[in-house]
């Protein structure tokens, strides 16, 4: 068991040390993006997490600094996201997304959506869509969740 979580351990460092220079660093700031809101989303509700992260003021980042695209940006909070100790869930995720994404230029939406799948129990999801195609958080079921309008 021990040997199977050193490899395990050593396949994820690995992972990190094959990416560059500036996306270990993205890691890095991603990384603490989520663990700080997930512990915000702890104590506060959606709604005014929510309503803070639409006042912030994205600055333009500086032309000199490189720009990574929406989709490698959500790839990296995906793969951050599932070497965290902590179980982040897709709203945590979703916010991240939304900030980085925004910090880089882009414009993203969250959207949140909910379906029921059996008489009592209803699931729901979060996902970050860019020009209305989904860069974070596709399910296959995705077209069965009804949107909230947040």
């Amino acid at each position: 068991m021990e040997s199977a979580l050193l490899k395990l351990l050593n396949l994820k460092v690995h992972s990190f040390l094959s990416l560059s220079k500036y996306e270990q660093f993205f890691c890095l700031y991603i990384s603490l993006w989520l663990l700080f809101i997930k512990f915000v989303l702890t104590f506060f509700s959606f709604n005014t997490v929510f309503t803070y992260v639409n006042k912030k003021n994205y600055k333009k980042r500086n032309v000199h600094l490189k720009r990574l695209s929406a989709e490698r940006i959500c790839e990296l909070i995906e793969k951050c996201s599932s070497n965290l100790p902590l179980h982040i869930t897709c709203l945590p995720a979703a916010i991240t997304g939304y900030i980085v994404c925004k910090a880089n230029g882009h414009d993203p939406k969250i959207k949140i959506g909910a379906k029921k799948i059996d008489t009592e129990a209803i699931v729901a999801h979060a996902w970050l869509e860019l020009y209305g195609i989904i860069i974070l958080g596709y399910l296959p079921d995705i077209h069965e969740f009804s949107k909230f309008n947040i």
